[in-house]
Parts: structure tokens; sequence; C-alpha cells
């Protein structure tokens, strides 16, 4: 993985069920019914994903949406989960309203348990049932659709689930006489519907709500106050000879609900979109309630994009009402979505795991479009027979190109503190490289390598870096690394791989006596060991058995690594944040070489022939910055997306948006930065995002049309979409509430000359006075003329 999120604060619990409404339709097999218009097929944006053993036995289907929503044989049950109320800001805030010195800026992605991990799900569940109805009616799914979605869960290859049907619709037939239920999606919104035939009774057509609080009607939805939150459900249209019983008002007493039928609202628009500038090709939200973690992004050559995290896996309820379960009883899963090149539909979706908590940690994917993934296992996670089995460690998962089977899945180090970080691969020979943490003295090693000791103590990790055969059963190399604090857990590393097989791994140490090499860039750690933290810049011989370089990075207060690329030299480009700009190492052509407060972002080139900085940076503005995802062009030039909490960073003139859409200090927005090859100009640069927290961007140039790819996470109901978009609307809910979508968008910026032009003339004592001009990128740096 060469770019990665790494601000899991802002990650609190991303939700991106949507995406998997974003369905191509089979042209076989498709059983669509013939009271279908041609507009509702367009507009089935939901999928219906078959129970065939995935589920316990009381569900007949998963509806992949907005909500945990299940279909029953006789009622449909909705899973509001509850959410802490989330740290808009991810940086310590002092009274000052300044970022607290010392304080950690982010929180690791993947976390120990000590420091946080999940230990249990909290949530209600509300039971939608049909008073008088057909117990048993006839369930028809319809509009069988393209999209492969497969579950592989536990230990035992015959529970594995590959390909499940996965549909657009599903009918209940003769819930009542006469009257079909059909539950299907517009516009990315579940839409019921009641088909009656001549001479059904509609007002026999009654509604019992359990496990909410209170149960009332407002528009065209029943709004449902539980415990754990506020879900809505939507009113059912009808298709019937008779439309009079639309014309009664919903009419809830207790929790029956009579006459549940929806009526037209004049002058709605369905859609909900913003005016589609000329950068922005296509945006959408991406968002629901199942899932936590966003993760990573790639893409495979044709363009096809790929998203990968940690789903909350909750199973069918049993009964209505609160709920809180441990974790033993609760899944977090790692999943994969793939999308095609115009993010427009779903190509598959993969879960992968067992009953407990399977974190991911960093996805890469090879040319012929499989996905490899690792990050965290827990008891009984899917191991392929023969591949490498620890029975408890990092976990490394090949899939195959269409996500229905796993190629192998291997699990790597022998205890629950071993994380796998970062991934890469050996496009020669289909070998995988994965950097990780390993709080464990039994880490697997190999004959010759660099380090096979552990120098970690409890509570401290070591790194490791390993490179595993490409059929998943044996370790080329493995080796350990560190010093006598912890590196790569719970911090983050981030691993490239060069053009002649040399690994190079960036992290964070504490650590006086970590490993470096003579004659190195900075062999003294700035800081004060244990308080403190540098960088690492490690690079690996081939065979991993010496280090080849290592150097140290940092200022004497804290940094963090965020982001590293590698150019076509091999020479590693670094991202990260710190606490302390000051006296951080930056060159003198910098785009930015002055502190903008006390938390800054920053990137740097390290030339590893000569052992100097080729330019370091910083970038932000007053409140703090991070850079977490970047994308090398093919002149050398650099994408960075991040997020910003500042209200002054510096936008270039042909921004896409110039200002801050939020107005609270502790919300931040997207931005996005193209950086010269020499680190001295930036050529374009913008913020993305609406009223609220944007963030937790990952970036990518697409292959085929060289637009830019940005997913990530908001919670800002105004965030900018494109007309047409799949999923217009967003489904975090209300303004003041917890939730947040999924967005992603491909952009193609506007770049050219300098954008930046001002000029005038200024009078002096005389009364003659000069004129001038000042032509620059933005309005900090350029050159200024006398006229």
């Amino acid at each position: 993985m060469e770019t990665r999120r790494c601000l899991a604060a802002l990650s609190l619990a991303i939700a991106l069920l949507l995406i998997f409404s974003l369905l191509p339709v089979s042209a076989s097999g498709s059983t669509t019914p013939p009271f279908a218009s041609a507009q509702h097929q367009s507009l089935s944006r939901l999928a219906f994903v078959e129970n065939t053993g995935q589920y316990a036995a009381g569900a007949r289907f998963f509806v992949l949406g907005g909500t945990g929503l299940w279909l029953g044989d006789n009622a449909i049950w909705i899973t509001v989960l509850s959410e802490e109320p989330p740290a808009e800001h991810a940086l310590p805030i002092a009274s000052t309203g300044m970022p607290v010195r010392g304080q950690p800026v982010y929180t690791p992605t993947l976390q120990t348990e000590a420091a946080g991990k999940p230990t249990s799900a909290r949530g209600t569940l509300v039971r939608i049932s049909f008073s008088g109805a057909n117990p048993n009616p006839q369930i028809q799914p319809f509009q069988r659709l393209e999209t492969r979605v497969s579950y592989f869960r536990g230990t035992d290859p015959d529970h594995w689930k590959a390909g499940v049907p996965v549909w657009g619709g599903v009918r209940y037939v003769d819930l009542y006489p006469g009257v079909d239920l059909e539950l299907s999606g517009e516009s990315g919104q579940l839409s019921p519907r009641l088909v009656a035939r001549p001479g059904a009774d509609l007002q026999k057509v009654r509604l019992q709500v359990d496990g909410a609080d209170s149960t009332s009607a407002s528009g065209n939805e029943l709004v449902l106050q539980t415990p754990s939150g506020q879900a809505r459900f939507p009113l059912f249209k009808l298709q019937a000879d008779d439309l009079s019983p639309a014309a009664e008002q919903p009419q809830v007493t207790g929790n029956q609900v009579r006459f549940p039928f929806s009526s037209p609202l004049p002058g709605q628009d369905p859609g909900i979109t913003v005016n589609q500038a000329s950068q922005l090709i296509y945006s959408t939200f991406l968002g629901g309630s199942m899932f936590d973690k966003p993760g990573d992004m790639a893409l495979d050559p044709q363009g096809n994009i790929y998203i990968a995290g940690t789903s909350n896996s909750t199973d069918f309820p049993f009964s209505p009402g609160a709920f809180d379960t441990e974790l033993a009883e609760q899944s977090y899963d790692a999943f994969v979505v793939k999308f095609n090149p115009q993010g427009t539909a779903l190509l598959y979706a993969t879960f992968i795991g067992n009953v407990g908590f399977d974190g991911f940690g960093a996805l890469a994917v090879g040319t012929d479009g499989s996905a490899y993934l690792t990050g965290e296992s827990s008891y009984n996670f899917p191991v392929t027979p023969g591949a490498w089995n620890d029975l408890d460690g990092a976990f490394i998962t090949k899939l195959n190109p269409t996500g229905t089977a796993l190629v192998y899945s291997a699990i790597i180090g022998g205890a629950k503190q071993v994380v796998g970080r970062d991934i890469a691969l050996d496009a020669s020979t289909g070998s995988v490289y994965v950097v990780g943490g390993a709080e464990t003295y039994a880490f697997p090693t190999t004959e010759g390598a660099f380090d096979r000791v552990w120098s970690g103590s409890l509570g401290w990790a070591d790194g490791f870096l390993l490179k595993l055969s490409p059929d998943g059963s044996a370790l080329e190399y493995s080796t350990l690394f560190g010093g006598r604090f912890a590196e790569c857990l719970p911090s983050d590393c981030f691993l490239a791989i060069d053009s002649t097989g040399r690994a190079i791994v960036v992290g964070e140490t504490q650590a006086e006596n970590f490993p470096l090499t003579a004659g190195a860039y900075d062999t003294f750690l700035n800081a004060d060991p244990g308080y403190g933290q540098d960088l690492f810049i490690t690079v690996f011989s081939p065979d991993g058995a010496s280090l080849v370089y290592s150097t140290l990075f940092g200022s004497s207060g804290e940094e963090f690594a965020t982001g590293l690329i590698i150019d076509s030299q091999g020479n590693p480009i670094v991202a990260g944040t710190t606490d302390f700009p000051f006296d951080l190492p930056l060159t003198s052509d910098a785009y930015d070489a002055s502190p903008n407060g006390s938390v800054d972002a920053f990137i740097f080139k390290l030339d590893l022939p000569s052992s100097t900085l080729a330019w370091s940076t910083l970038l932000g503005g007053a409140n703090g910055e991070e850079i977490t995802s970047l994308a090398l062009a093919p002149d050398g030039s650099l994408y960075l997306a991040g997020e910003t909490y500042s209200t002054n960073f510096p936008t270039t003139a042909q921004a896409f948006q110039h200002s801050p859409g939020y107005t609270h200090p502790l919300y931040a927005d997207t931005f996005l930065a193209h950086l010269d090859a020499s680190g001295s100009h930036i050529l374009y640069a913008t913020l993305l995002g609406g009223s609220r927290a944007d963030g937790d961007a990952q970036i990518a140039i697409h292959p085929t049309n060289g637009s830019l790819v940005l997913s990530g996470v908001t919670r800002s109901s105004n965030f900018p979409i494109t007309s047409g978009a799949f999923d217009p609307v967003f489904n975090g809910g209300s303004p003041t509430a917890t939730g947040h979508d999924g967005f992603l968008t491909l952009l193609k910026t506007e770049e050219g000359k300098p954008g930046y032009t001002l000029s005038g003339r200024v009078l002096d004592d005389t009364g003659e006075g000069f004129s001038y001009a000042w032509i620059g990128w933005d309005r900090y740096h350029g050159t200024y003329t006398d006229v």
C-alpha cells in the first residue's frame, strides 16, 4: 500500500453500507415483476442479500443499505447502533485552543486492548410486523444483480459462502388477501410498495412496532425514537385501482399504525444535489451504520476502485429492544469492496473474519485484480489449507479477482499482539511483503535475518518485516527490528518496495538505541527518549539480512508518520505531523519553511545516495493539519490529501473550494494539494467539505483518465455532491447527530500557469511612486516585480 489513512480519531464508525447499493443489474436471470416500471428498475439501488446459511436461520434477507435492515418471515427488523459522542477534533486541545504539546496527534488505526479496542456493541432492535397478516407469506426475490457478495468466516471451508445471491428487491406474496408487499430501492433509499389486486381491502394493513420508545408519523416516514437514537422507516407507496386509502392520514396509537401509506408531497425533489462544478466529475455519499473503520483504497490498471476496512457484522436479531453484547458475541470482520472505474457500480463485496475483532490494516491490489489484505486476526480467523498458520497474530489474505475465493489466507505471529500495518507486492514473483508490530518473543524469524531477538518488553512492541511466498505457505524471510521502546504498535508503520527488491520502512521510535547506519542523515534521537519521538526511515537488503540504510528525522518534539511513497529512483517521500515545527529540518527552497502553528503537517524527500534532504517543507494553517494519503504523478510531482482544522489553509486561485464549509472550531475539511517535484511550489490546493467534520481522505490517480479519486468520511449533509449521484442523500442522521457517511469523489483539477496575480501602484514621498506586479502560486509564494 502506497497511501493510507492513519488519523483514526476522525474515523469513528465509518458507515459505508450504501457502497453496496451501486449494483449492476444482470441481463440474464432477471425476474423483474411485470408491474415494475422502467423508471423503478433504474432507481433500484439497494442490495438484498439472500441468506444461504451465512446468517441465523430466522433471517431471509439482509439489506445492505442505510441502516441494519433485516427481512424475516413475517417482520422487518431495524438495528439501531449506539454511538459514543465523537471527538470531532483529532488533536488534543488546551484551554488556549491550541493543541497540547506532548500528547499524541492521533490515535493509531488499529489499537491494542489496552489502547481501547472495541469490547462491546450497544444498540436497539426494532421489529416492524404486520397485524392480522398472513403468518407465512411466500417470499420471492426479484431482479438478480451481478454483484458478488461472499463471506469467509471461521476455519471450516464448508461454512464459507461465496457468491451468495444478491437481488434488487423482495416481494411478500399475499401478505394480506390480494395484497403483496414489495421492498426495493429508490435513490439509495428503501422504498416499500403495496401492490393490491382488484377487490383487496387495504384498510386491513396495519403495522406493529416493537422495541421503540415511541412511534410517530412525519411526512412520508415513521419516526422511531429508541434508546440508541432515532430511526426512520418509510411509509408504503400504493399500487392499486383504488388509491383512496392513501388519502387517510397515518394513525399511530401506541405501537400500532393504521393507514401506513405515503402520499406524494407537492414539489418534492427526490434528489438533493449541488450544482456540478467543472472540476467535479462525480461525487456521491456512501453511508450507513454497520461499518466502523474506513481503511485503504487502491486502483488496478483498469481503474477499478477497491476500498477495504473493518465491518461491524451484527447477526440477525431475535428479540426487539435494547441490547449490549460483548465482543465475544460480536463480529468485527475485514471487508473489501470493488467498484467499476466510474465509481457507479459495485462489482463485489467480501467479508473475512469470525467472532471477535478482525481488524483491517492495509490493502494492495495486483495487476490481475487480486486483492491482498493484512491486519489483526481473532480466534478462528479463516486459514486456507497449506498456508502459514500460527493460529493467532497478523493475517495475510489474498482474494481472487472476483472476490469469491480465498487464494490463500495465512496467520503469522503466534500472539494476539501482532498486527500487520502495511502490505506491498513483488509484481515479478507474486511474493508479499508485510510490515507491522509484534509484542511477543515467539514471533517467527528466519535463519540469517537481520534481527531474530525480540528487544521489546511487556507493553512495548518491536517492528517486524516479512516476505511471504506466492502461495502463502512459507516465509522467504522474516526479521524483527527496533529499540527499547515500541515500534509499529500501537503506532503506524508504512512500507514500499523499490525496483531492486529493497524494503523501505517508515515509522516512529522513542528509542535512542534504534538501529541506524553509519553516515546516515541523522543518527541521534532529537527528542527525549521515552517522551518525544522521531521518525525512522530504514532500508532493508533484498534478503532481509541487513540494513542498507537507516536514519532518524525529527524535531525536539513529537513526530508521527502518516504516509510513504517512493520515486522512480527508490528515494522515500515521507509525510508526517509534528507538534513542534520550530526546529524540524526544512530546506531553504521549501514551499513553506515557517511554522504555521504548534501542529503542522510536513513532507520531505530523502536522497538516499547522498544521504541528504532533497527537500523538506511544512504545509498548513494555524490550527493543525494531517496528510493522510499520497499519490505520485508521472512527472514526479505529488498529490496530497488530508484534513485541516485551519481557516487559513493556503488554497490556490483555481481551487474548487476556497473557504472552509464548517463553522465550529473543532471541525475539519478535507484538503487536496498538488506539490511540484521540487517541493517548492503548490500547483493546486483546494478544500473539500461541508458544514461539519470531513476527513480520512485517501487519494489515487486514475490510470485511464488522470482524474483524482478520493474517498473519505463526512459528517456534513451539504458535502459537495454532483447531479445524478448514486446516493444524493446524507444518511448520517440529523445535523446534531453523531452519524456520518462515506464519500467517493472523482475530481479533475484546473491547473496551468501560476494562478495568483496582483498589480498596483505605490506612491512615495515625491508623489511619483512606482508600479508593481506580483505573480505567484498563491498570495504568499511568487515573484515580485517593479513595472
